[in-house]
């Protein structure tokens, strides 16, 4: 009998140790962030900036948070960390940059209310908001993904090497659009839409965009077509 307790009590220890559940942490100001190593990262709007982790099968100590520059950077330190999962609440004030990498994902339950933002989302980065705003610069290179809806201005759009820009949903009044060496861009314009598709990459428009100058070479194609990510 007080063997099998204290083997249950040894995998209650364990579970414990397995999984860490921070308390929030306040940071530095910053309006850019810049995510790593297979971390998901949740955004939420607050007064100040903080954040608070989740982790499973791994220590808190192999962790990276830090600001520089007013660019939060989170990442884990060099090493293998088999199944470890790695969760992030970040409280933010402001956010004019947002780069995903290395299978990072970011993403948000709230609404994006932004004059100006730029996203960096490579190497197998994802990246999923609603989101208001001006202007929007996007790169996404790498098969990465990046879904965006809600509404802008203007649009500047890049993308490549299979990755994927995800805009149906997004409204946008003024599109520059590339795409090349596979990559794929889908948006809604109803304006003007410059557009440009080489290497295989492809372009899909839906909306009647009142001018529309387009390229496609070496395979890249340029299509209007129809909402199929409902």
């Amino acid at each position: 009998m007080n063997k099998c307790r204290f083997i249950f009590v040894l995998i209650i220890i364990i579970a414990i140790s397995l999984t860490i559940q921070a308390q929030r942490t306040e940071l530095s100001p910053f309006n850019k962030i810049e995510v790593g190593s297979d971390i998901d990262v949740q955004l939420i709007l607050d007064k100040t900036g903080g954040i608070e982790w989740s982790l499973k099968n791994i220590e808190a100590d192999k962790i990276i948070t830090q600001v520089e520059n007013n660019t939060l950077k989170l990442r884990t330190k060099p090493g293998i960390y088999k199944d470890a999962e790695i969760k992030a609440m970040v409280y933010y004030t402001d956010l004019q940059s947002i780069n995903s990498k290395s299978r990072a994902t970011i993403w948000s339950e709230e609404e994006l209310y932004v004059n100006k933002i730029r996203f960096i989302i490579n190497n197998g980065g994802e990246c999923r908001l609603i989101i208001h705003a001006d202007t929007i610069t996007a790169s996404v290179t790498e098969g990465s993904i990046i879904t965006l809806k809600g509404e802008t201005k203007f649009l500047d759009v890049k993308v490549g090497t299979g990755a994927t820009f995800s805009g149906y949903d997004l409204d946008t009044e003024e599109a520059v659009v590339l795409a090349n060496s596979a990559g794929k861009a889908k948006i809604a314009v109803n304006k003007y839409l410059k557009a440009t598709a080489t290497s295989k990459g492809f372009i899909g428009y839906i909306g009647e965009p009142e001018k529309v100058d387009k390229e496609a070479t070496l395979g890249g194609e340029i299509l209007q077509t129809v909402n199929d990510e409902e």
